[in-house]
């Protein structure tokens, strides 16, 4: 009895199946891994733990990272108000300046004791030792003047500000956008 996918396509040829090679035995070694006697005595010291490897972000880093574009866009479709696009541009100036004061005051606390140690005793005495102290302090000092420039730049929205005014300006004008667009759509829907 034939069924009608059989008279459709007709019937498939017997294949026949190859036969499978016998298998490999091998030797049952352990495996080299279970043997100490090779390896390197730091191999079984623990890695350091990673959170002493990274430094933690300062107070600046954290301001950059923050996603400016997208809380100018939430902000600009709730608020929509320009005077609140100024407002908050203002307070993303306030937390730039309020972390180049954090900064500064920790330069002032690092300048102070190596003030104390520069003298020309130490100068004679070990003048390496007043060398790498001299230009840490000279470090420091371009620091806090660099920190002082970016602070009055802050202000006007220039300087490490400028690039997050700059995205929370467009974030907003998209969220002022779409907040407009939708009530021009829908604002005919409400009233009928």
């Amino acid at each position: 009895m034939t069924t009608f996918f059989q008279k459709i396509f007709g019937t498939r040829p017997a294949t026949a199946q190859p036969e499978m090679p016998a298998p490999i035995v091998s030797p049952a070694f352990p495996s080299r891994d279970l043997f100490i006697e090779d390896r390197e005595p730091r191999e079984f010291l623990s890695p350091e733990p990673a959170r002493l490897t990274k430094r933690e972000k300062t107070i600046l880093e954290e301001l950059l990272a923050l996603d400016y574009a997208g809380m100018g866009h939430k902000d600009g479709y709730e608020i929509h108000d320009l005077a609140g696009l100024d407002m908050q541009l203002e307070l993303i100036a306030t937390d730039f300046r309020q972390a180049f004061d954090k900064a500064l005051q920790d330069i002032e606390v690092q300048l102070e004791p190596l003030g104390i140690h520069l003298t020309d005793r130490m100068r004679e005495e070990t003048p390496e030792l007043f060398e790498k102290i001299h230009t840490r302090q000279d470090q420091l000092v371009k620091q806090k003047r660099e920190l002082m420039t970016q602070k009055d730049l802050a202000v006007t929205g220039e300087g490490f500000v400028e690039k997050p005014y700059r995205y929370y300006k467009a974030g907003f004008r998209r969220g002022y956008d779409l907040y407009v667009e939708e009530q021009l759509i829908f604002k005919h829907i409400k009233t009928l």
